[in-house]
């Protein structure tokens, strides 16, 4: 079933053992308006929406060829966090960030970190 016999491909059958694709709890295309506001609002260096790429510079871990990001646990907890502050500083920002905290809440109920791909 893998196409392209390269590292990338391998990983995404691999990580296909810790996820169900149908359990989906990401965003869609409500990520569009999160990319524009999200940097205007905070000083960080790791998006909240996005997390940290894995791999060594140039040669990222990138299954699906489309952008994959990666969060632990504590990262998930602290975007939770971030995001909650934010919403109490500026609450016109909720309609737009209630999903993102929705994909958060949800793999904190788990206790898990988070995969972002594209």
């Amino acid at each position: 079933m893998i196409e392209t016999e390269d590292i990338n491909q391998y990983g995404d059958f691999a990580i296909t053992k810790y996820y169900n694709p149908q359990c989906n709890i990401g965003l869609g295309y409500n990520w569009m308006p999160l990319y524009d506001i999200l940097p205007n609002e905070l000083d960080k260096d790791v998006s909240p929406l996005l997390g940290k790429f894995f791999g060594i510079p140039g040669n990222y871990f990138n299954p699906g060829k489309m952008g994959s990001y990666f969060q632990s646990l504590e990262q998930v907890k602290n975007n939770f966090e971030l995001l909650n502050f934010l919403l109490n500083e500026n609450k016109e920002h909720l309609p737009n960030l209630a999903l993102l905290m929705k994909m958060l809440s949800n793999a904190l109920d788990l206790k898990k970190g988070l995969n972002i791909t594209f």
